[in-house]
């Protein structure tokens, strides 16, 4: 998953990466992973499973917003276990431009 990924980084911007680019990204990302969830399970003392939906969903909500599929203009009417407010979401037509888009999916915009 993670090498397709990079398959879509490097058609994105239009050139190839020599193969230890991608095995350095490949490394880079793998570990840095790896050290958010290792710390955030010691820290609230659950599993690996556990501390990765807890970074993971909130990052994913976040990515489908500034894709614009949905907007939080609802009152929330409960939060769920990773502090998202819960309520019907709304679907309405993207408003990032595409470039600002394919940015936030390749990493190069923080979520």
């Amino acid at each position: 998953m993670i090498a397709s990924y990079f398959e879509w980084a490097q058609n994105l911007q239009e050139f190839r990466w020599e193969e230890s680019r991608v095995n350095g990204e490949f490394k880079k990302t793998i570990l840095t992973t790896y050290h958010a969830v290792w710390t955030r399970s010691v820290k609230q003392q659950n599993t690996h499973r556990q501390a990765s939906f807890d970074i993971g969903v909130p990052r994913v909500a976040r990515a489908v917003e500034l894709w614009g599929f949905v907007q939080r203009s609802c009152q929330p009417t409960a939060v769920s276990h990773w502090g998202l407010a819960l309520c019907a979401p709304s679907l309405v037509i993207p408003v990032l431009p595409r470039k600002e888009r394919d940015l936030v999916a390749m990493g190069t915009i923080a979520v």
